[in-house]
């Protein structure tokens, strides 16, 4: 059994820096001298098409064969609704782009492809799926010279200005069950987005307030908020405790019957 290795802990299994250069030497005897130290690109180039050849030749890689690298290796990463919505992108980009080799994509096209009279601000989020592809494309499976997506102007996208008032909320309250209630008073109460509050837990519950841990915050700063307690907000989730099946510390503040957290 070889012993861990102590530096160059990030490089690919096998791949080690040996007096001046990068060289594969697998247990089955091979050495493959890969490139000059400092050329590190070269070795995820190397291991890229030493994965697999036949789906990764740059001669007929094309865009299907990324969108579906892409869904193997980095949606699996994401949020559950993230990963739903980009499932239905790059099947929209398949169906448009997928017959296309990388470098043959131009702005021009994506600029085509914006360009509809419906569903313009799906195009965008279409386009940013996309972007996010040939990132990956050209910074770290070196199959594209360039994204074709930078520069491109998008379509204009306005924020809803429609505001539910308190009558439209209550009147739904009244008629909803009593989870649902529990999770109206819980928005409403801290202005926390919805994955945020199902994945609520128990433990983040203190007497000064409830932690939270944002999404879409934590991904770039790792920041926390503290939304402080009050009368309303212990009433709130003294009832969600007492829920079925009740829990003290540990699990899920909205909860199913069998103490599961629920789903969008």
């Amino acid at each position: 059994m070889s012993r861990p290795r102590k530096t160059n802990q990030h490089l690919p299994k096998y791949v080690r820096v040996e007096y001046g250069s990068y060289w594969y030497r697998p247990p089955d005897g091979q050495n493959v001298k890969i490139g000059p130290e400092g050329e590190e690109h070269l070795v995820w180039k190397f291991m890229l098409d030493k994965s697999d050849p036949s789906t990764f030749s740059t001669s007929t890689l094309t865009l299907k064969d990324c969108f579906e690298r892409y869904m193997r290796e980095i949606v699996p990463g994401l949020a559950p609704r993230t990963q739903k919505d980009y499932a239905r992108h790059l099947d929209k980009l398949t169906a448009v782009f997928g017959h296309l080799r990388p470098d043959e994509l131009k702005p021009r096209d994506i600029g085509r492809f914006l360009d509809r009279p419906k569903g313009k601000i799906q195009a965008n989020k279409q386009v940013s799926v996309l972007s996010a592809i040939y990132t990956k494309m050209v910074g770290r499976w070196y199959v594209a010279e360039k994204n074709p997506c930078l520069g491109v102007e998008r379509n204009d996208e306005h924020r809803r200005t429609r505001y539910i008032t308190d009558e439209e909320f209550q009147a739904v309250r009244t008629l909803a069950k009593p989870r649902i209630r529990l999770a109206m008073d819980l928005a409403l109460l801290t202005g926390q987005r919805q994955g945020d509050l199902l994945g609520l837990l128990q433990s983040s519950v203190t007497p000064e307030g409830v932690r939270f841990t944002p999404a879409k915050v934590a991904k770039k700063t790792g920041k926390k908020i503290m939304v402080e307690m009050s009368p309303a907000f212990s009433e709130v989730l003294e009832r969600a405790k007492n829920m079925v099946p009740r829990v003290d510390i540990g699990g899920y503040v909205l909860r199913t019957r069998k103490g599961q957290r629920y789903t969008g």
